[in-house]
């Protein structure tokens, strides 16, 4: 075990805790802006959601049919 009551100690200490702190802020800014913030935006917008697959089919005369597919993506407030 390293000796925190020597100056070697204190830096081995020292490295090791701002790693640790340094792994967790990043852990938790990543947590916030993946899931929390999207699913916080998610939650406020009133608007009308339209994201998905839209698709239609015609059929204008004997000559041929034909489809037209959309695909949306929406999100909210950004």
């Amino acid at each position: 075990m390293i000796n925190p009551s020597t100056v070697s100690g204190v830096i081995i200490w020292g490295v090791v805790s701002g790693l640790v702190t340094s792994a967790l802020i990043l852990i938790f800014g990543l947590l916030m802006s993946k899931v929390v913030l999207p699913a916080y935006l998610a939650f406020i917008y009133k608007g009308v959601d339209l994201r998905g697959v839209w698709t239609e089919e015609r059929d204008p005369d004997a000559n041929g049919k034909f489809s037209i597919q959309l695909s949306l993506d929406q999100s909210g407030c950004r």
